[in-house]
């Protein structure tokens, strides 16, 4: 079993109705991939602190209209964190604070229309399972 902190993610979407995404190399696959914005909650904060914090880290967007989309289990199996999942609406560029990134993050932003990405999904250009489970969550919620 694995311990690991809590994690968050976050669909955000523009008032151009496009989501921002991020672009970063990961390890395990050996190649890049195109997810939504999202990190660890550090142990002293709330999750929607902590997605607050990372939007604008990773991106430099951020947002006055939030929602949680629920928590999911990030691996059952093995680890004992969940990851919380927020949608960000009405995202507005508010510029990078490159003080407080991650230093170890190598991260491109990429904004695409909502319909577009949602086809990234579909044909599997964006494969990340909590991508994946946050955008399930997101249509539930846009179908009631």
């Amino acid at each position: 079993v694995l311990e690991a902190p809590e994690w968050v993610n976050v669909i955000p979407i523009t008032k151009e109705n496009e989501v921002v995404l991020v672009e970063q190399y990961r390890y395990g696959i050996e190649q890049p991939t195109l997810e939504i914005p999202g990190g660890m909650v550090d142990s002293d904060e709330e999750p929607f602190d902590a997605i607050q914090r990372e939007l604008v880290e990773e991106t430099g967007f951020a947002s006055e209209s939030w929602s949680s989309l629920g928590k999911v289990s990030a691996n059952p199996a093995i680890m004992t964190n969940f990851t919380h999942l927020f949608l960000a609406e009405d995202c507005e560029f508010k510029g990078i604070r490159e003080s407080e990134g991650d230093i170890h993050e190598r991260i491109n932003v990429h904004t695409k229309p909502l319909n577009e990405f949602l086809d990234l999904v579909d044909d599997g250009t964006i494969h990340h399972t909590i991508v994946l489970a946050a955008v399930a969550r997101y249509l539930l919620k846009r179908q009631t």
